[in-house]
């Protein structure tokens, strides 16, 4: 029984990788592990490694490798040094991470450097930030790919990664996009206590490229947030630098306005309650890439903010604005009179990336891959 072991340290590349998880678990000729670290271990961000013990995953393990903002480079350096003692106590046949996360660098930085196989899930997308060089080395570093489709797929032949090597799976997370059994939206508002009948979803991280000015680049989204006038939902961003910036400015506004009015806000949901909650949706007001994977799916307009998804890929229903709070309140006002949904989206996957990759690993040339790049 070959051993496959998963690394997940946030809400967003866990929903990209539980269906492939569940898949694991119920096949007789692979064993899942399920490593837990990042911020799924803080408490400042709703301690949502309690959403991955109630999978009830073969093999789970939990693993605190930061405190609060801590830098990149100990959060590095820290996940290098547990994931080495791990594996070499476990010794998986196959480490599968996704992103580009400062954590999927220390994975394929330690399993590269213990002759382990390593698969990479969700290559061959542009961004901005830092996040795009990590994407790369980790992609170099990585000895599989499952891509999302054909582009991502040719964008690493052109890296000079072997084309036996790129097996298009879709988005993982799609499977829970088309999955027939989402909650109603009524147990969800129930459960969050949401009283909106109309209401629009704000989500916004730091750029860490650009944290000499975020402070003003914050206060003049939030500002925009009071003047709007408008019902939302605010979730915490990632715990990436600067993220106190924005979670301090979010504070201050609920203590400055009447947040059972006009606001909820919730350090984490999960996935398949985040889902439900952007499906019906007015619009969503953010720097995420929900806006270019999951939002064009139910066809719900997007204000992206500011310089953080750059390079993403263009959709219709996707419109772009700066920092600047008039902006900002123009294209809002814009969406508020929209009527009808946008055509959807299918670029990323359609729901079936878990049997395409069970169908990967049942081949035995997939275990025959060479770690020697």
């Amino acid at each position: 029984m070959k051993k496959i072991l998963f690394i997940t340290w946030t809400r967003a590349d866990y929903w990209k990788m539980v269906s492939l998880i569940k898949s694991v678990d119920k096949h007789i000729e692979f064993e899942s592990y399920v490593y837990i670290t990042g911020m799924h271990m803080l408490k400042k961000y709703g301690f949502t490694a309690d959403e991955i013990i109630e999978e009830k995953h073969q093999n789970i393990y939990l693993n605190i490798n930061q405190y609060i903002w801590e830098r990149q480079e100990m959060i590095l350096s820290n996940t290098i040094r547990n994931l080495s003692q791990y594996i070499h106590e476990i010794l998986p046949d196959l480490v599968i991470i996704h992103g580009d996360r400062v954590e999927a660098l220390a994975g394929a930085i330690t399993w590269i450097l213990s002759n382990v196989l390593v698969a990479h899930i969700e290559w061959g997308e542009s961004s901005w930030s830092v996040d795009e060089s990590i994407r790369y080395s980790i992609s170099k570093l990585s000895h599989i790919h499952l891509v999302s489709n054909e582009k991502s797929a040719k964008k690493l032949e052109q890296m000079w990664e072997k084309i036996e090597n790129i097996y298009v799976t879709g988005s993982p997370d799609f499977d829970a996009i088309f999955s027939k059994n989402l909650p109603e939206i009524k147990e969800v508002k129930k459960k969050y206590d949401i009283p909106f009948d109309e209401y629009w979803i704000f989500i916004f991280h730091s750029v860490t490229t650009e944290l000499s000015k975020f402070e003003k680049y914050c206060f003049e989204v939030v500002s925009w947030l009071v003047k709007s006038n408008k019902k939302f939902i605010l979730i915490y961003p990632n715990n990436d630098p600067g993220s106190e910036i924005i979670i301090r400015n979010l504070n201050n506004l609920m203590d400055k306005t009447k947040i059972n009015d006009s606001y909820r806000i919730f350090g984490s949901v999960t996935f398949i309650d985040f889902l439900v909650m952007l499906k019906n949706s007015k619009c969503i007001v953010w720097n995420s890439s929900a806006w270019v994977r999951q939002a064009p799916v139910f066809g719900i307009p997007t204000v992206n903010i500011g310089t953080r998804q750059n390079n993403r890929n263009s959709w219709e229903s996707i419109h772009n604005v700066g920092y600047d709070s008039e902006e900002i309140k123009n294209k809002i006002d814009e969406m508020w009179q929209r009527t009808s949904l946008y055509p959807i989206c299918l670029t990323f996957g359609d729901g079936k990336a878990s049997e395409r990759f069970i169908q990967a690993i049942e081949q035995e040339r997939f275990w025959e891959t060479s770690i020697q790049k």
